[in-house]
């Protein structure tokens, strides 16, 4: 669970530091806030990406409404990266779980549980990773051998030494 904590602050950081580049990049004032703003905002699952852009949006009005559609923009690539590349990267660091599962995880968390789904989807699939590899795989293993050792031995009677 540590590990998740610390993936989960790391992608922050990350999508942050990006964040505050796209503000930085479009002359937007306080480009540093804005990117603390946008790796606060990405604490919050699902919707998180999509809020981020809301902040440099009304920013990018004072400049004018082409840069403000610009920033936008912008910031829904930055919230793509994330969710497409740098999220399933960082789960399979921090919970080594495969990205495919981080992908159908949280979608699904989301859709079953709403927003705290989505926020403990990851640390869930874990837990049943850890369960399923740890548990189930040995129980299995230990029943194979069990039956195969039996029907083995009441189909093909012990040799005797010669």
């Amino acid at each position: 669970m540590g590990y998740w904590v610390l993936g989960t602050l790391l992608e922050a950081a990350i999508v942050g530091a990006l964040g505050g580049l796209v503000a930085w990049l479009f002359r937007l004032p306080a480009p540093a806030l804005l990117g603390v703003l946008a790796a606060i905002i990405q604490l919050i699952p699902v919707t998180g990406a999509i809020l981020m852009a809301i902040p440099g949006f009304l920013l990018g009005l004072l400049q004018s409404p082409t840069v403000a559609v610009e920033v936008a923009l912008a910031y829904v690539i930055v919230a793509q990266i994330n969710a497409s590349y740098l999220a399933p990267a960082i789960a399979r660091w921090s919970v080594s779980l495969s990205p495919l599962i981080v992908i159908v995880a949280v979608p699904l968390g989301g859709a079953l549980y709403g927003a705290i789904g989505a926020l403990i989807a990851i640390p869930v699939a874990a837990a049943i990773q850890i369960f399923v590899s740890e548990v189930v795989f040995p129980w299995l293993r230990h029943a194979e051998g069990e039956t195969g050792a039996g029907v083995v031995s009441e189909a093909e009677p012990p040799r005797r030494a010669a």
